[in-house]
């Protein structure tokens, strides 16, 4: 997946959800700036969740607010996140990252 400049907000459950993936990688282009925000309480405890491995890259600004009660910023149920590159301002009501639950 490529952000470019993207602003994604859910009032309801998880900007980004990946379930079915071996990996998911999340670019990030160079020179932007990428606002995810998510709220309610789903049982996507992350603004950006998944239940295998994240991988993040590329040049661009991220910017996470991760709402739910308990609610992370970015999670996932696998053991591996991994950040190659990239901007990061992660703001939530509980971890900021979280790997493996």
């Amino acid at each position: 997946m490529v952000l470019d400049n993207v602003t994604i907000s859910s009032s309801k459950t998880a900007a980004i959800v990946g379930l079915s993936a071996k990996k998911i990688t999340i670019n990030l282009k160079e020179d932007t700036i990428n606002t995810l925000s998510d709220g309610g309480n789903s049982s996507y405890d992350g603004c950006i969740f998944s239940n295998s491995e994240l991988l993040f890259t590329g040049t661009g600004k991220l910017k996470v607010s991760g709402n739910q009660n308990e609610g992370e910023g970015i999670a996932t149920e696998a053991q591996d996140i991994t950040f190659n590159g990239g901007i990061y301002e992660i703001a939530s009501n509980d971890d900021g990252i979280n790997a493996g639950g």
